[in-house]
């Protein structure tokens, strides 16, 4: 090694021994003290560099919460949300969407303005419920008279009997009947037992419902009648683990040729969705005694 290598390394050692820890002073983000290294660079310049990295691999706690639960039901929601609520909190409803959710800010911008990192956050997103998924896909969809007849099988425990609110102003609406459950198990048993017969006539009756003549395919008798209410409600749960909806679903049917299709249609189902989530979001604000806002927080 030569002389002037020797004489490289000493004044570089030299350098190294100069460098020194600089506490800066950052009242727009109300800490004092953050850390800084004045490092001597090869030219004789000093160089900042932030220590705030190294400091936080011997921190014994995180410096903040970050991160987002997500809960299964929306009681879970309500009691996580108690558990870190602060005074700057606030809860979000995404209610006009086919995929509703609630989201709380834990650290959501103070009253006072001053700006917060809006990291720690907990979000329910509404589990549609089996029930609600099975009268989805079937709506205004055509069915025979068998499939009809199985559907309403399968699904009589969602069945209710009207109120009589209920009966007084959607009777009148719709000029037609209210059925209740008792009244829907027979005409599905009737239907199928006249699964595989000819319509002979259909009759609309003064009260609105239709009587249906069969005429039985290798008979000339004019078969059994059945009468067909025009409404129905069901009362399910429209999310997993939520409370029950009631829901007034038209019945309604068309001949083809010598055959009927069977089809019904949930009366304003969009609606009643988001009367649902309304109230919901409202008994949540009341049970966290947090804001609520109808939306989404900044990204």
């Amino acid at each position: 090694m030569d002389e002037s290598s020797v004489k490289e390394i000493a004044r570089l050692s030299a350098q190294a021994g100069s460098v020194r820890i600089i506490p800066v002073i950052e009242t727009s983000i109300r800490q004092e003290g953050i850390p800084f290294a004045a490092v001597p660079k090869p030219d004789g310049a000093m160089e900042l560099k932030g220590l705030k990295a190294e400091f936080d691999l011997w921190r014994t706690a995180p410096e903040r919460i970050t991160g987002t639960a997500k809960v299964g039901t929306l009681i879970s929601f309500v009691d996580l949300v108690n558990r870190h609520k602060n005074d700057g909190s606030a809860l979000f409803g995404a209610i006009n969407t086919p995929s509703p959710s609630f989201t709380a800010v834990i650290d959501y911008h103070s009253l006072d303005h001053a700006p917060r990192f809006g990291k720690h956050r907990i979000v329910y997103d509404f589990p549609v419920s089996p029930e609600w998924q099975a009268w989805q896909a079937f709506n205004a969809k055509p069915m025979s008279q068998g499939e009809w007849a199985a559907f309403v099988e399968e699904h009589i425990a969602d069945l209710s009997a009207p109120y009589d609110a209920e009966r007084s102003e959607y009777e009148r609406l719709f000029q037609t009947t209210i059925a209740v459950p008792s009244d829907l198990i027979q005409l599905s048993r009737g239907m199928q037992i006249a699964v595989e017969s000819r319509v002979k006539d259909i009759r609309v009756l003064q009260s609105g419902e239709a009587e249906i003549l069969y005429e039985e395919v290798h008979k000339d008798s004019t078969g059994n009648k059945l009468i067909v209410p025009g409404l129905f409600v069901i009362n399910i749960p429209l999310f997993v683990g939520g409370e029950t909806t009631r829901i007034i679903t038209r019945l309604r049917y068309r001949r083809q040729d010598s055959r009927i299709v069977w089809f019904y249609q949930l009366y304003r189902a969009d609606l009643v969705v988001r009367m649902r989530l309304q109230s919901d979001f409202e008994a949540v604000g009341d049970q966290t005694g947090l804001p609520i806002f109808e939306g989404s927080p900044e990204a």
